[in-house]
């Protein structure tokens, strides 16, 4: 299979996979594949991992869909710096920093009950060989890395498909997501498509901008960045004393007219933290994404941000120097224009 990346920046990346004539295309797309946002990027099956790609490309005897770099090597030595992924949300990490992949796909297989044969299911990275050796063959570095199957976001696909790793239980992810570096997740899009995005881990609290409960969950600090469509979202968690109860954090996109126009609820890090499961003095970073419609109206969009119970939907009360807590509970983050 080849990872086909663009030159720079967060592109998205369209992942082919050879398996008989023609590859079979899951980029759902022009623009909307694989995104990975690493720059180029080119990745052997098993058997020819180590080889010279071009080489393990004309064994799939198909068209090249990327563009070989200029200056191998130089690329390589960039990669090497920004660790792998160096998503719109920072680079995963320097060599030894620990990296945890959430769904990434095992293999595909054909969604139909009839098929050709050569296509009843293709082996992406096979578990002898594991996603850390894939980093290191195509990186030149090596990480820590853990793969990991969260079900309670795996969605219906256009191809059936399998995950690596096992699910650890909430308490086992709970721990493994607070001690790494880097959580990436790979989103089954509804159009087809794969995306492979940051969706936080460790990181120190700076700040302390708003406390919920009784000064147990505290926002650190907030960003925004604008990515394409959407609108990206970083904020920093610490715990200071133990949540008994079940939490979960909502971050709310306000139109002009003060109206919801977008949302994203649920625990930290790609859902897999509640709160209540964090350990007291952890501090991590959560990325979130607000999907922006092309037909949204211009004007003044506000964010925010608050925390509720689970169980009941009541929000939780929250006590700031920075921010008035208005009667919704809702700590507002952010103005915004959109054109």
């Amino acid at each position: 299979m080849v990872w086909a990346g663009g030159a720079s920046g967060a592109a998205d990346t369209t992942l082919r996979v050879c398996h008989g004539r023609p590859p079979l295309d899951v980029s759902g797309g022009s623009g909307s594949g694989l995104d990975l946002g690493g720059g180029d990027a080119v990745a052997c099956p098993a058997p020819f991992m180590g080889e010279d790609p071009r080489r393990c490309w004309n064994r799939c005897r198909g068209p090249c869909p990327w563009r070989f770099p200029k200056g191998h090597a130089r690329a390589a030595e960039g990669r090497r710096r920004s660790g792998p992924g160096n998503l719109e949300t920072g680079a995963g990490g320097p060599p030894g920093s620990t990296l945890v992949f959430i769904n990434y796909p095992s293999w595909l297989a054909s969604s139909s009950e009839r098929y050709p044969f050569g296509h009843e299911g293709i082996p992406l990275i096979p578990d002898y060989v594991g996603i850390g050796a894939f980093l290191r063959a195509n990186l030149g570095e090596s990480w820590e890395v853990l793969a990991l199957s969260f079900p309670d976001v795996l969605q219906p696909w256009r191809f059936r498909y399998g995950t690596l790793g096992s699910w650890p239980g909430w308490e086992g992810m709970a721990e493994i997501v607070q001690r790494a570096d880097a959580v990436f997740r790979v989103d089954y899009r509804t159009e087809g498509s794969l995306r492979l995005v940051r969706v936080g881990g460790r990181r120190p609290c700076p700040f302390e901008w708003a406390s919920f409960g009784p000064g147990s969950l505290v926002l650190c600090e907030a960003s925004v960045e604008r990515g394409k469509g959407e609108l990206i979202v970083l904020t920093t968690w610490a715990l200071r004393t133990p949540v008994h109860e079940d939490w979960t954090v909502f971050l709310h996109l306000y139109g002009p007219d003060g109206r919801l126009v977008a949302q994203e609820d649920g625990y930290l890090i790609g859902k897999t933290l509640p709160p209540r499961w964090m350990r007291v003095g952890a501090s991590v970073q959560d990325v979130r994404r607000l999907p922006i419609s092309p037909t949204a109206s211009p004007g003044a969009y506000r964010i925010g941000l608050g925390v509720y119970r689970s169980d009941t939907g009541e929000r939780v009360n929250f006590h700031s120097g920075m921010f008035v807590p208005q009667e919704d509970r809702v700590v507002p983050l952010a103005a915004i224009d959109l054109p």
